[in-house]
């Protein structure tokens, strides 16, 4: 049987890591690196079932197409909190990304199942990462969290957190993210700014969240 790590562990560790440090010139611990990732992740097929369909979009209103294939993709496709290797990430199993066109807008998605830990302990360790440093890297790009807001459309998900972010404090949004967790999946969706304010992100946000929420908690 393997043993389970547990939120405890992955916040001792990433206390570690940030205490007393700039997050951003800290050197990173030898310790951390992760696991290499293989050119293939194995069971990707395994993640379709927690994937949302063009008729899942249908029942919220909206049109939810895939605008590209499903391909593996390896943990850094995730946000990397604080510009740090973190604990959890050599805890993925397998994980894939997909981009959809959704209501007009682009959604990005990764979608990455753990081991050893439950999504949500990760999520947990995700939200007390930025609310140390307050910076992560998305797509080779640091990024500040700038605001974060509740949304009832993504309860079923046992946990969820949606926020948007610039690259200077400040700065108009370029991205808004939701982080969605359930068993041990952990969904990420980025919607580009592409111009609008935060409140027009956030809007085209919530309203595609519903059935990324409800696919990643099935059964």
């Amino acid at each position: 049987m393997r043993r389970r790590l547990g939120l405890p562990v992955l916040l001792a560790a990433l206390a570690v890591a940030t205490s007393g440090c700039d997050p951003i010139d800290v050197a990173t611990p030898s310790s951390w690196t992760p696991r290499p990732a293989p050119t293939v992740w194995p069971s990707i097929r395994d993640l379709t079932h927690y994937l949302p369909t063009e008729a899942d979009g249908r029942l919220f209103g909206f049109s939810l197409t895939r605008a590209g294939p499903l391909v593996s993709e390896p943990p850094p496709a995730l946000l990397r909190v604080c510009d740090l290797p973190q604990p959890w990430d050599a805890l993925v199993r397998y994980g894939a990304a997909l981009t959809w066109q959704a209501d007009g807008h682009e959604v990005r998605q990764v979608i990455i199942a753990y081991g050893r830990v439950s999504a949500r302990e990760v999520l947990d360790a995700i939200r007390a990462a930025l609310e140390s440093c307050g910076s992560f890297t998305y797509e080779g790009t640091r990024y500040h969290r700038t605001s974060t807001m509740g949304t009832s459309a993504a309860d079923a998900a046992e946990a969820h957190e949606v926020f948007c972010a610039d690259r200077a404090p400040k700065a108009p949004p370029e991205h808004c993210f939701a982080l969605l967790a359930s068993h041990d999946r952990l969904t990420q969706l980025a919607v580009s700014g592409a111009g609008e304010d935060s409140r027009d992100q956030l809007d085209a946000l919530t309203k595609v969240i519903s059935p990324f929420a409800i696919a990643v908690a099935r059964t």
